[in-house]
């Protein structure tokens, strides 16, 4: 038994996946500050230094150099001149010598020295492959966390990878359908949906709601309405049809401001550039602020009257939507994947066509008019939060999950 073990606990290693910071990340964090440190001992395996939360009780942080391969990766498909293919065939050996072999190597150790029994890897289907063979080999139970649609291009990976793992978390419905679609049998898909800590953002949370709606207060159109959109400045989310629609109705409502809260983290920042550009030739520099990265976003969204999310293509699950919702606001997103599923269109938050600008600025000066009802809707949102996204009930399925694997058969099952 290793030193780090206490009896009677189920040895547990996370291994987080994920290069950028967002909901992953997030979601993560929370998985790892509130899983039941008295039925389980924690290792959680980090690609970076950088990425690790401070301490954790009960969690032990362990680290492997990861960025080297994939800063090699990035730079080659960066080349212009280089052919898609090509530079793919060239970063293979790359990954092959510098992360493929000693990584197994490292994983192999660190699972006998702690003697786990369970595997759970964070973010998709194909995010940890040297994690998958050394459980195979050692015979330890697998769960995947899938919070990206599988790759329709990649059905011969994704199916490699599912003969070796035994149980799929998918984080919505929707990408529960899509690893079914991919082949996936669906006994071993399991929805356990992103929660929302509402500790945590209590104290973002102001001690007396506003007695009045988001837009009563600017109805005369001398005030401001904040506007914030939160996450990743990358194309799929949709920012610059935001920035469009703001336009389009502050000739009607001048009192609209839109924050943009976020970088393009491990992305090209060209999209993000693309929004300022468009900012400053339509002279929309005192209508849209460009915030940057903040490690603390929900005291910035605390302050706003409406968050939007308006990705372009369908989303995994829309944390910032239930971060928005838990804290009493009015949410506006788009109707394309999980948002769908936890927004009753105008009952505890509205749904819109990410694309249709003008249907988006519409929306948005219809929240900012302050009409009857809009104080049902936030209680609403907050209520739906409160009883299906909250942190304890979705951390507990995980936890039970963890005690069914072990239950369970030795090998996954496998598609027919």
């Amino acid at each position: 038994m290793s030193r780090n073990q206490t009896p009677g606990r189920i040895p547990v290693l996370l291994s987080d996946g994920t290069t950028a910071f967002g909901g992953a990340r997030v979601c993560f964090r929370d998985l790892l500050e509130n899983l039941d440190k008295e039925k389980f001992s924690i290792i959680a395996l980090m690609r970076d230094r950088r990425a690790e939360f401070g301490a954790i009780p009960g969690v032990r942080f362990c680290h492997y150099p990861y960025l080297l391969q994939y800063e090699v990766g990035l730079q080659l498909r960066k080349r212009r001149w280089l052919p898609g293919k090509l530079a793919s065939a060239l970063s293979f050996p790359v990954h092959a010598v510098f992360h493929f072999l000693p990584y197994s190597l490292f994983l192999a150790g660190l699972c006998l020295r702690h003697r786990i029994r369970v595997i759970h890897l964070n973010n998709q289907l194909l995010s940890n492959l040297p994690a998958l063979w050394i459980a195979r080999t050692l015979g330890i139970r697998t769960a995947s966390h899938q919070r990206e649609f599988p790759l329709p291009s990649k059905v011969f990976k994704n199916r490699l990878c599912d003969a070796l793992i035994h149980r799929h978390v998918a984080v919505s419905e929707c990408i529960r359908q899509a690893l079914i679609e991919a082949g996936i049998p669906a006994a071993k898909v399991e929805v356990i949906y992103d929660s929302v800590d509402f500790h945590k953002l209590s104290e973002a949370k102001r001690d007396k709601d506003k007695d009045t709606s988001a837009g009563a207060r600017i109805s005369s159109g001398q005030e401001i309405c904040k506007l914030g959109m939160f996450g990743r400045v990358v194309g799929w989310k949709g920012q610059l049809q935001v920035i469009q629609a703001v336009e389009m109705a502050a000739l009607r409502n001048p009192g609209l401001k839109l924050y943009i809260v976020g970088n393009a983290s491990d992305a090209d920042d060209g999209y993000l550039e693309a929004c300022r550009d468009y900012c400053r030739t339509r002279g929309l520099e005192g209508r849209v602020e460009f915030t940057g990265y903040i490690p603390r976003p929900h005291l910035l969204m605390a302050e706003m009257d409406v968050i939007v999310h308006n990705s372009v293509s369908p989303e995994p699950f829309g944390m910032v939507v239930a971060e928005g919702m838990a804290l009493g606001k009015l949410v506006l997103a788009s109707r394309l994947g999980g948002p769908a599923e936890i927004i009753q269109d105008g009952i505890n938050g509205y749904l819109v066509n990410p694309l249709d600008v003008a249907a988006i600025a519409e929306k948005l000066l219809f929240l900012a008019s302050g009409p009857r009802g809009l104080l049902a809707v936030r209680q609403a949102a907050e209520a739906t939060v409160r009883e299906k996204f909250n942190l304890e009930t979705q951390v507990g399925k995980v936890g039970r999950l963890y005690q069914a694997l072990l239950a369970g058969p030795r090998r996954p099952a496998t598609s027919s």
